[in-house]
């Protein structure tokens, strides 16, 4: 989850009982990050270090 400020939280493995709200792929070229979010759309964001990864994410309670 991102909050407003650029920082995150991750909660590693599974944690049950999990409730699906939305899945997402984020691609960092650089320092843009192009995120999809199944339930918010597309957006792009700077970030301020460089870097060449993806991930992808469920999000959930």
């Amino acid at each position: 989850m991102e909050n407003d400020d650029g920082t995150e939280t991750e909660i590693k493995g599974i944690v049950r009982p999990f409730h699906f709200r939305s899945v997402y792929l984020r691609i960092w070229v650089g320092k843009r990050v192009f995120i999809w979010d199944s339930k918010d759309g597309m957006k792009i964001v700077m970030k301020n270090r460089r870097a060449l990864k993806f991930i992808i994410g469920f999000y959930g309670t």
